[in-house]
């Protein structure tokens, strides 16, 4: 395959400098003019907070985030199997990763924090526009009335369960982009070697994979749990609100289901211990069948 010339490079640099340029001339354009008719009617004082908000949520939530994964690729390099012992495989043959190895480790520091930091960048983005939901939050108020099915204040379904779903949802993504990037570090590491089969694991990757999941398990226990109040806004019926089915068949199952992701989340965690992987496809196996029987 033929290199392209200076040239070339030179005219794509230009060109994506010259796309870059242009959104940024439009996001500015955009602020400008929204300064301008804040001003106009004397509420400058919403903008900026409504600005700082969202860089001050992003920034956290990005941080967090990036530090959670950032943390389990480090544990995966910490756990991994003896260098050496990854270079002839069961059947008796090289490692084909052995190259791929060689050449990447000496960048493994930087990689890990570039994975990182671009994981908790989009997150950050995507968690800054939760601020009007963070504001209503930590501005919460009751309404000094209580909804008939759960004897909850108003205040809770306005102002806080969106808020704590929320939280959920990234804490459900932080786990689980940590778990497919660990997934994917053990196997560049050599402690998940397909060709092995079920002792193609090493024990300390499977104890690491069964804290993650356990955390998915937990996590998941919490929205199953917090669905419940969300049953409160149900469609399903006639009217708007919790009907007879949702009252007598999904919300036993969203509380039989919280229970068996706190069963799931334990059996991942005792994992630790035995290292085995009999156990986590125990838990994920019984999960599932829950969740279909369930629906």
């Amino acid at each position: 395959m033929a290199l392209r010339s200076p040239r070339g490079r030179r005219r794509g640099v230009f060109v994506l400098v010259l796309v870059v340029i242009l959104f940024m001339a439009v996001g500015s354009a955009r602020f400008y003019t929204d300064v301008l008719w804040f001003q106009e009617v004397g509420f400058t004082s919403v903008l900026w907070k409504t600005l700082t908000t969202q860089f001050a949520l992003g920034l956290a939530v990005g941080l967090l985030v990036g530090i959670v994964v950032w943390l389990n690729l480090v544990i995966a390099g910490r756990v991994a199997p003896p260098y050496r012992t990854t270079r002839f495989e069961v059947v008796g043959r090289v490692d084909p990763m052995d190259q791929y190895r060689d050449l990447f480790a000496p960048y493994l520091k930087w990689i890990r924090v570039g994975v990182a930091a671009f994981v908790g960048l989009l997150t950050g983005l995507g968690a800054s526009s939760g601020w009007q939901t963070f504001l209503m939050w930590i501005n919460r108020v009751s309404f000094g009335t209580n909804d008939p099915q759960f004897d909850l204040d108003i205040g809770f379904y306005v102002f806080e369960l969106p808020w704590y779903n929320l939280v959920l949802g990234w804490l459900w993504f932080a786990i689980l982009a940590s778990l497919l990037l660990s997934i994917a570090a053990h196997f560049f590491h050599g402690s998940i070697r397909p060709e092995g089969g079920l002792r193609g694991v090493w024990p300390g990757a499977l104890a690491h994979i069964s804290v993650l999941l356990g955390g998915l398990a937990l996590v998941k226990a919490a929205q199953y749990w917090l669905g419940r109040y969300g049953l409160n806004f149900s469609v399903r019926g006639a009217v708007t609100g919790a009907s007879y089915t949702d009252v007598n068949a999904h919300l036993p199952a969203l509380s039989l289901l919280a229970i068996i992701s706190l069963v799931s989340a334990a059996l991942f965690l005792v994992n630790i211990r035995f290292k085995r992987l009999s156990l986590p496809l125990a838990a994920v196996g019984l999960w599932v069948f829950i969740s279909i029987v369930a629906g």
